[in-house]
């Protein structure tokens, strides 16, 4: 209890203004949200620069957020730098004429991000390598990614589903000059010391065909003291400029766009207390601020394949739709005792359900409400179902739910989620009810 009370008070705004801030300072421009917004609706959004919720007023750039839209959506009271990242990293490539159809592109540390998958529509190729090894919360690398790369996908898998490959980064396994351009959203910042760091770049650059790009999105620090934080190395800027050139790519530093909104430089994101706190924009861990930072970074010579961005109507969103029986072999219950539910389930919706690993697989979620309908407790119990299930097709199973409960009368809604990501809607995917009493 005493060290929690402490960490909370030296991690609050309130010991950092009094403490650490007289010896600090910030290390890039902070200007008027308005004037930034009015700026961004009449001039391009820079290639290289650090999420400002301005670019929300950039029709070009708003125009790639409209198109991933079956993945997320996002407005200034929403607004998240990861979500910025993805828009960003495909601005920056349709900007620059990367998004030819017949192009080939590679994801390093590629994990299941969403990107990945919505430029399956944009080239011909998508190749992703990562190590999957199952070592991040929230299934960023479940091992079994590059084996059903459909069950992460965010929406309906294309046919020509992204090449996913247990690869290390620092030693990628491709010909030299073999892809049109590369992108890596938040990985860099996870492969190391600078010397590994330094040859991951190295190992882009090799596999590039002369002429082509790498866009990639890393944590930057803001400020004079801050530092790397636990598990993600904080660049600061110079060091990753050198970093990129000593690997032999150019870019355009004159472009770059370090400003720092006046709103969220007043109020940054607390970490770790506040890490779902939205608008996310800039954010303070300790004595560190820090953000996100997108660069393009370029090959010299000619080769790589250059064409419009075009957008695509075609993604289809997943459409969660089921029908649940569920039937009690017995209505009345000891306390203790285990409830059997007899089971029957039909994928009713447009992708495949698989019930594998931590993420993303498709699980029996049990609620307890009242008589009425009251939710007493949401996550209640769940349980996975026997196998995986294909669109159309159905199963009966058994489930068994524990009933570690006070006498009374009560109610359950049994249902389906997917894992870190959704519950089944209610209005596609109505829950079986089952009423039940414990004496």
């Amino acid at each position: 209890m005493l060290k929690d009370r402490l960490n909370h008070l030296f991690f609050s705004h309130r010991f950092y203004k009094a403490f650490i801030r007289p010896l600090d300072r910030i290390l890039f421009p902070i200007v008027a949200l308005e004037s930034l917004q009015k700026e961004r609706r009449h001039n391009p959004v820079p290639l290289n620069k650090i999420p400002q919720v301005s670019d929300l007023e950039n029709s070009e750039w708003s125009a790639v957020l409209d198109d991933m839209a079956p993945i997320f959506t996002m407005d200034m009271e929403s607004f998240h730098r990861k979500h910025w990242e993805f828009v960003q990293l495909v601005y920056m490539l349709a900007r620059d004429r990367r998004l030819h159809p017949q192009a080939a592109c590679l994801a390093v540390g590629a994990g299941r991000e969403p990107v990945v998958y919505y430029l399956t529509h944009k080239v011909r190729r998508v190749t992703g390598v990562d190590l999957y090894a199952g070592t991040y919360l929230g299934g960023e690398d479940e091992p079994d990614i590059p084996d059903h790369p459909a069950k992460y996908a965010p929406f309906v898998c294309p046919p020509q589903s992204p090449d996913l490959r247990r690869m290390d980064a620092r030693n990628l396994d491709f010909k030299d000059n073999s892809y049109d351009f590369v992108f890596s959203a938040s990985s860099i910042e996870h492969f190391g010391d600078m010397r590994e760091i330094r040859r991951s770049l190295e190992e882009m650059y090799r596999v590039l065909k002369p002429g082509g790009a790498a866009a990639i999105t890393t944590e930057i620090r803001l400020n004079r003291l801050g530092r790397s934080i636990p598990n993600t190395r904080i660049f600061h800027l110079d060091t990753l400029l050198n970093l990129c050139r000593g690997a032999g790519f150019t870019l355009d530093v004159d472009s770059m766009d370090m400003r720092i909104e006046a709103p969220f430089h007043q109020d940054p994101v607390k970490l770790p207390e506040q890490v779902l706190r939205r608008p996310h924009v800039i954010l303070r861990y300790f004595s560190t601020w820090f953000s996100s930072l997108s660069l393009l970074l370029c090959k010299p010579g000619t080769g790589a394949l250059r064409g419009e961005w075009r957008a695509n109507p075609s993604i289809t969103p997943l459409d969660y739709n089921a029908r649940i029986t569920a039937e009690a072999q017995t209505s009345m219950l000891s306390r203790g005792a285990r409830m059997q539910l007899q089971m029957k389930l039909e994928n009713t919706g447009n992708f495949d359900w698989y019930t594998g690993g931590g993420s993303h697989r498709i699980a029996v979620g049990v609620q307890l409400r009242d008589r009425s309908d009251g939710l007493i407790d949401r996550d209640f119990h769940q349980f996975t179902i026997p196998r995986d299930l294909p669109r159309g097709d159905s199963l009966s199973f058994v489930g068994s739910v524990p009933l570690a409960l006070a006498p009374g009368k009560y109610r359950l809604w049994v249902t389906l989620k997917r894992e870190f990501i959704t519950w089944f809607p209610e209005s596609s995917c109505p829950p079986a009810r089952v009423d039940f009493q414990v004496s």
